[in-house]
């Protein structure tokens, strides 16, 4: 039987397994980013792990991910700069690969707002921030290596449970 956890975040102590789930990744090194068409951005941490369907092969994702659906998301670099989904892509792609071959030093998730700030071993900040509760998308989510599936939002639920 596969336990699948769902929770409505009322109080802050209602946070408490979310942030044990969220905490693991901390210390783990960033090795791949990227942005899709609508700006969710995705980023892989821990082990390279080669892709078994057929239309990846010869690629790989990480024992971690960790990445942007609903909410939006912005890189506040330790020399003052500041970029986010909002932001054109000529200008994202070079400081977002900064991120790259650094670790997480720590994560929160902020209440009430749910909005996740991270922060990484060259001191840049990145920060995932709900929006509205009116679309059917998680805000964010991680993947675990043992094949689990973090998701916040939409609103104030979380769910966690078997990926595949």
């Amino acid at each position: 039987m596969t336990l699948h956890l769902i929770r409505q975040i009322q109080t802050v102590e209602d946070l408490t397994s979310l942030h044990d789930i969220v905490g693991r990744v901390v210390g783990e090194l960033c090795w791949k980013i990227s942005l899709n068409y609508r700006q969710e951005l995705t980023l892989h941490f821990g082990e390279p792990i080669a892709y078994t369907c057929h239309t990846q092969l010869g690629k790989d994702h990480g024992s971690w991910i960790l990445g942007t659906r609903g909410a939006v998301w912005q890189l506040k670099r330790s020399g003052g700069t500041t970029v986010s989904g909002q932001t054109g892509l000529e200008a994202i792609s070079p400081v977002l690969h900064h991120l790259e071959g650094q670790s997480l030093t720590a994560i929160e998730v902020t209440y009430p707002d749910l909005r996740v700030v991270i922060d990484w071993s060259n001191g840049d900040q990145l920060t995932f921030t709900p929006t509205s509760d009116d679309h059917d998308l998680p805000d964010w989510e991680l993947f675990t290596p043992e094949q689990r599936s973090l998701q916040v939002g939409p609103g104030i639920t979380w769910s966690y449970g078997q990926s595949r």
